[in-house]
């Protein structure tokens, strides 16, 4: 089994510097005091560039169940949205956007679409069950925007990606973008759509 308790030096830490950048984005929090948002942060964090699942996050981070649900609240209010578009944003505004997604296969105790208020951004696809993470870039690869989607549908929730990409003068993405609501969407925010001739069926 892996040792949770490895020496400290092998965790991800934001220094003091970096988390002060990102704290004022941080939710006020009501009644009850938070836990340690450093600690949440950097066990995010430390989990998802090491690619481990929740339970296998190191004890020095706290209990794996509160990064989780620190996860799925701060997402679902924006908080990471937030923080992403202002690093980007406090160099200069960024002239464009590139936009770009995968897919991911969903475990089938994952078939549930809905728990509570929450829906579960999967659908069935002829591979299964699957998502669509969307990323959002400016010109030097920093990220803007995540998005999370259903897989069957290529162009999804078109609004909600063209609010991310407010701000910038052109947005370009491969032709799974190129569609008339995604268009619309961004020519109402004064932003031009960028797609390569031989991959739209829309004019330029």
């Amino acid at each position: 089994l892996r040792n949770r308790t490895v020496n400290m030096t092998d965790h991800f830490w934001l220094n003091e510097e970096q988390l002060a950048r990102i704290k004022p984005y941080f939710p006020l929090s009501h009644w009850v005091p938070r836990v340690d948002d450093r600690k949440v942060v950097n066990g995010i964090i430390h989990v998802i560039r090491n690619r481990l699942r929740w339970q296998d996050s190191p004890d020095v981070y706290g209990p794996h169940k509160t990064l989780c649900n620190r996860v799925i609240r701060w997402s679902k209010i924006g908080v990471f949205d937030y923080i992403f578009a202002a690093l980007v944003a406090k160099n200069s505004p960024p002239d464009r956007l590139m936009i770009d997604a995968t897919h991911l296969i969903a475990h089938r105790t994952a078939c549930s679409l809905v728990k509570g208020d929450v829906p579960r951004a999967i659908d069935h696809t002829k591979g299964g069950l699957n998502s669509k993470p969307h990323a959002v870039c400016d010109g030097e690869i920093r990220p803007v925007l995540l998005l999370l989607t259903e897989g069957s549908n290529p162009v999804t929730k078109e609004r909600n990606i063209a609010t991310g990409l407010a701000g910038c003068v052109r947005a370009s993405g491969d032709k799974g973008y190129d569609s008339g609501a995604y268009r619309a969407a961004l020519i109402e925010r004064g932003i031009s759509p960028v797609f390569r001739q031989e991959q739209s069926e829309h004019s330029p």
